[in-house]
C-alpha cells in the first residue's frame, strides 16, 4: 500500500491490478509541471512524463472521472491551497433555457423547465433576467461537474450568455 493516493479520478488504484497508485513528480520554481511519474506500485509504470500526464487527462474526460489530484511527494500538507496538491476537475458544458428566476441579495437563481437551477451574480445577472422578462426564456451556458440519476446537475455554473 502506498502511503499517499494521488490519483482521485473515478478510481484511485490502477487499472490492470487494483493496487494503489503512488506518484514521484518535480516542479520549476513557478509552480510549473517539469516531470511525473505515477506508478503502481505492483505491475509497473502508468505515467512516465508530462506528456503522459496529458494522456492521463485525457483519459480523465473520456472515461468521465470527476478529474484527478496530483499531489508533490516531497510536499508538506497546508491547511489553503498549495502547489503540493493540485485538484484538476474535468468541467463539462451545457446550453440550458431559463424561464424563470427569483431574485434574491447575490443576483438572481434561475430555473430551467425540467428544474435545473443556477445563481448568477453581479451585473452578469442583468442581461439574463431582461431576455427573461422580455423573451420568456434566456440560453446560458453552464458549466457543471457530472449528472446525477435524476438528470439534475453537480456543481452548476454559470459560463456564459448563448
Amino acid at each position: 500500500m502506498s502511503k499517499d493516493i494521488l490519483l482521485e479520478c473515478g478510481e484511485n488504484s490502477c487499472a490492470e491490478c487494483g493496487s494503489q497508485l503512488s506518484e514521484t513528480s518535480s516542479y520549476t520554481l513557478d509552480g510549473e509541471w517539469e516531470s511525473a511519474t505515477i506508478e503502481c506500485l505492483d505491475c509497473g509504470e502508468l505515467v512516465k512524463s508530462t506528456i503522459d500526464l496529458i494522456g492521463l487527462w485525457e483519459k480523465a474526460k473520456s472515461e468521465d472521472w470527476e478529474g484527478i489530484v496530483i499531489k508533490n511527494p516531497n510536499g508538506v500538507y497546508e491547511m489553503k491551497r498549495s502547489w503540493n496538491v493540485l485538484k484538476i476537475k474535468c468541467e463539462k458544458h451545457k446550453d440550458i433555457d431559463f424561464v424563470s428566476y427569483e431574485i434574491n441579495n447575490a443576483g438572481i437563481r434561475c430555473e430551467s423547465e425540467d428544474g435545473i437551477a443556477i445563481q448568477i451574480t453581479g451585473s452578469n445577472s442583468i442581461p439574463v433576467k431582461s431576455a427573461i422578462d422580455e423573451l420568456g426564456k434566456c440560453r446560458v451556458e453552464v458549466k457543471y461537474l457530472n449528472e446525477t440519476k435524476n438528470k439534475k446537475l453537480r456543481m452548476p455554473v454559470f459560463s456564459k450568455i448563448k
